[in-house]
């Protein structure tokens, strides 16, 4: 990858790219659901949570080598301290929710979320080559909160069981890996705060359950439109204005369907199903106009149809249970690449399970 051998780590040690560390969360939630009167049915929560991420001296461990020359300088308060270092944070997070004649065939509902992700460790401490260029650790990058809403109505019914429903998320300080400068070893990357970003739209679900031919035949769909935009935000590499512009790795629409049956007593069952996700249509300037182009992130425009072929067995016998089932994932072999996952997808897949109870 680069003309001449670039040094990492001492003789001594081999190079480290996260010291020795740790991340603890303590949390403590309580959730509660009420039904007010025979129509409106209440749920609320609220979360206390500490994190704690501590590092300890380790051989091996620098920084230093990959961020001399670039260009501009790299802020060495976003550095950690070689000798040590410890991050403590406290998150309230809490939901709301309400749910209108919830014991009726249509029902409506509505739900409120506060959202909180703490970095993690590879994001707040990762040193090291990368696909290209380099990554350096930023230890200064802050939770990324959301304010996520969504509503719509259900029905339940002997016959049919379905739902609908539109989201809309604001994110705050989403946390992105990005090029921020450059250097004689390459580019360096860092996660940062990259914006303020909105994704919302609309899904929806069904399945028909059927009694035929002495079987129980279960078709099923869901589908999804989603669209995501960067509300306020800019390039910390460019300067570019990001605000209007489309968020990164987000597919317009997804769709999954197939065709379960079994026996009515459950003894044994099989299904088939397709999950279908179209391509990346609005793309992120960050990648339209990167110069820094890599396999990986042009795979993650495409969409692609993956099929799946399963079936088990399962022996009663009083209240002990022994089941069976083998799944065939990606049957046709297809090589595509999930989005927010930096690899392609293995490809076709056999797996067995065996679940006793």
């Amino acid at each position: 990858m680069f003309p001449t051998p670039i040094v990492l780590g001492t003789e001594a040690a081999a190079p480290v790219r996260v010291p020795d560390s740790s991340f603890r969360d303590i949390g403590l939630f309580v959730h509660d659901e009420l039904d007010v009167s025979p129509v409106v049915r209440l749920t609320a929560g609220v979360r206390v949570d500490a994190y704690r991420v501590t590092t300890d001296p380790t051989a091996g461990y620098s920084v230093d080598e990959l961020i001399t020359g670039a260009t501009p300088p790299i802020d060495p308060s976003t550095l950690p301290n070689v000798s040590g270092d410890r991050i403590s944070r406290t998150a309230v997070t809490g939901e709301a929710g309400v749910v209108l004649w919830a014991t009726r065939p249509l029902s409506v509902f509505g739900h409120y979320v506060r959202s909180y992700r703490h970095p993690n460790l590879e994001e707040l401490l990762f040193s090291g080559p990368a696909t290209a260029g380099n990554i350096v650790p930023n230890i200064t990058v802050e939770p990324e909160t959301g304010h996520n809403l969504d509503a719509g109505v259900r029905m339940q019914a002997p016959w049919f069981r379905g739902s609908t429903n539109y989201f809309i998320n604001h994110y705050h300080g989403f946390i992105s890996t990005e090029v921020v400068s450059t250097s004689p070893a390459g580019t360096i990357s860092q996660a940062i705060n990259l914006a303020r970003v909105r994704i919302q739209g609309v899904e929806a679900e069904a399945d028909v359950p059927v009694a035929m031919g002495g079987l129980l035949w279960m078709p099923f769909a869901q589908a999804a439109w989603t669209r995501g935009t960067v509300l306020d935000g800019a390039s910390p590499h460019s300067g570019l204005s990001l605000d209007g512009a489309p968020q990164d790795n987000i597919t317009p629409w997804k769709i999954s369907t197939g065709l379960r049956v079994s026996d009515r007593q459950a003894r044994w069952w099989g299904s088939y199903g397709v999950r279908a996700q179209g391509d990346v249509s609005r793309v992120s300037p960050l990648l339209s106009e990167s110069p820094f182009l890599i396999a990986q992130d042009l795979l993650a425009l495409d969409g692609f149809a993956i099929h799946r072929l399963a079936g088990g067995c399962t022996w009663r016998r009083g209240e002990n249970r022994l089941g069976v089932s083998l799944a065939i994932d990606n049957l046709t072999d297809r090589f595509y690449r999930e989005h927010f996952q930096f690899a392609a997808a293995r490809g076709r897949s056999v797996s067995v399970a065996v679940t006793v109870r």
